[in-house]
């Protein structure tokens, strides 16, 4: 057991590398500032969640699903910081199963990529990122608005792979997949994104039923 816990670390270095920097970077930052406290953490006082995402559709924002996490997240910043290194850690992970894990699947090619090279590179990929443009309309605001709509994307992209593939799609896989779909598009630029992957899944659908391969029609559910 324990040498296969080591067989895993060293397999996932890149990943780890990946989590510690996320780790300290939230021990060191501060919410001192931006959106999160001059607006967001006060709109709690004396209403409920309902009614400020009813004045917020009315007057300014539609980022429903997005707003119904942010608003109370920020109220506890000790929660984001725990959600965001995840977040934070996770993104590299889905990037390289999308890029590096058996493309030749579904790609009918060839992949000479090397594996622990291709997690090197979506780390350096996340970690060359400059982090503190994420401060511009405070920490939590900015993530949430922008770093964890990437991830359900990436998420979303990885499941339209597993149906390409042909695998088995599990219940919670596609149950966790709507409520990414719902939370991404409430984010305009993500939203756009996430309506062509869908068309352009579609269309590969269709092709590979003109060719006379078996398509994946379960695709259909999560749009």
């Amino acid at each position: 057991m324990k040498e296969k816990i080591q067989k895993v670390f060293r397999q996932n270095i890149p990943f780890v590398v990946v989590f510690v920097a996320a780790l300290i970077w939230h021990l060191v930052i501060k919410i001192s500032a931006g959106d999160d406290v001059v607006y967001f953490q006060t709109l709690m006082d004396g209403r409920s969640i309902w009614e400020i995402l009813a004045h917020r559709y009315a007057t300014w924002s539609s980022r429903m699903a997005i707003e119904f996490v942010l608003i109370p997240l920020v109220q506890v910043p000790w929660l984001w910081k725990i959600l965001d290194i995840i977040v934070f850690t996770l993104i590299p992970v889905l990037l390289y199963r999308l890029l590096f894990l058996n493309p030749e699947k579904y790609l009918y090619m060839e992949c000479n990529i090397n594996k622990t090279a291709g997690k090197w590179l979506v780390c350096a990929f996340m970690l060359l990122y400059p982090f503190s443009d994420m401060v511009s309309a405070g920490w939590i605001a900015t993530t949430v608005n922008y770093l964890w709509p990437l991830l359900g994307l990436l998420y979303i992209a990885l499941l339209l792979q597993k149906l390409a593939q042909n695998k088995f799609l599990h219940w919670y896989e596609g149950a966790a997949g709507v409520i990414c779909c719902i939370f991404c598009s409430s984010q305009e630029q993500v939203a756009a994104i996430l309506l062509v992957m869908l068309f352009l899944a579609l269309l590969y659908n269709w092709h590979r039923k003109k060719r006379g391969v078996c398509g994946f029609t379960d695709i259909l559910p999560l749009i």
